[in-house]
């Protein structure tokens, strides 16, 4: 049998303290989400609203229908936005 040499591969709690943490700031947590979809883009307020982003602060929901429209948003909140979707 061969010995696994990276002990990652099997110890989940080795696995979860050699990841940086994926959780929101609270600087950044908000969502910006590009989509031509308004159905999909409803669907993710709701769900955002609904269960919010995992900060202390209510996460805000950017929204664009077109990459350039995307950009422009991200440009401008930048320092606030945690997560883009594109086109899901």
């Amino acid at each position: 049998m061969i010995e696994p040499r990276n002990h990652l591969l099997h110890d989940p709690s080795a696995q979860a303290a050699a990841l940086p943490s994926c959780r929101p700031t609270e600087a950044a947590c908000d969502v910006l989400v590009v989509d031509d979809h308004d159905l999909l883009r409803m669907g993710v307020r709701a769900l955002l609203n609904a269960h919010g982003a995992g900060c202390a602060r209510p996460a805000r929901l950017y929204e664009a229908r077109t990459l350039a429209d995307g950009l422009d948003q991200y440009r401008r909140h930048r320092p606030q936005i945690a997560a883009v979707l594109l086109d899901l």
